[in-house]
Parts: C-alpha cells; sequence; structure tokens
C-alpha cells in the first residue's frame, strides 16, 4: 500500500513539534493537525510542491511502499524504491558514539555537500 510517511521526514529534518512547525508554516489548524499526525488522506499536486519546497526533498520522499502481504510485488519493482527502512535511531546511535573531532569533522564534510548544491 502507498502512504504518506510525513513523520519519517519530521524525524529526519529533527523537527520535534510538527503540529507548531506546520503552524509556523501557515497551514491550517486542521491541516497541521492531520499532516502532525500523518492523517492526510489525499494532497493536491500544489500541496505536494509546497511540501517538498518545504522539506527541501521530492515527492518520493513523502510516499512509503508497505508490500501487501496477499499480493507481493516483485522485488525489482518501481514501487519497492518506496520501502523504507530508515536508520534514524541507529545514525543518532553512532554519532553518540564518535569523539568530537570526529563530529567536527562530519560536520564539515556536510557543510562542504551542502555547499555544493
Amino acid at each position: 500500500m502507498l502512504q504518506f510517511n510525513i513523520p519519517r521526514i519530521l524525524k529526519i529534518k529533527g523537527i520535534s513539534k510538527p503540529f507548531s512547525h506546520f503552524m509556523s508554516l501557515g497551514y491550517s489548524r486542521a491541516t497541521a493537525s492531520k499532516m502532525s499526525q500523518n492523517a492526510l488522506l489525499s494532497v493536491t499536486p500544489e500541496k505536494l510542491e509546497r511540501l517538498c519546497i518545504e522539506f527541501n526533498c521530492t515527492p518520493n520522499d513523502l510516499f512509503e511502499y508497505k508490500p501487501n502481504l496477499k499480493n507481493p510485488l516483485p522485488e525489482n519493482h518501481p514501487l519497492m524504491a518506496l520501502k523504507r527502512e530508515e536508520k534514524t535511531a541507529e545514525i543518532n546511535a553512532l554519532l553518540h558514539e564518535l569523539p568530537l573531532e570526529k563530529i567536527r569533522e562530519l560536520a564539515n564534510l556536510v557543510k562542504e555537500e551542502k555547499e555544493k548544491q
């Protein structure tokens, strides 16, 4: 099943108060609430574009595919590229274990990559 996975983006982006975040961007209370609770059932192309601009992502980043066990797709089906197995917690744990100097080096690498954009 194809579905929105806004909490994934929020977690990756480090947004801990999603409702407040969406309200600060000018969304209505109802929409901010639905997006915060991952209860958004439909979206217009305009809203999808706005989310992509705000999160600096593509539409594919906002969706997730959960395989249907009764009707599985072949592993090479394009939808399988949207099957997510995020390692956000694992990344946080790895960062926690690094010495400060290595974290500084990593931060510099990230800054360099960002400047290339």
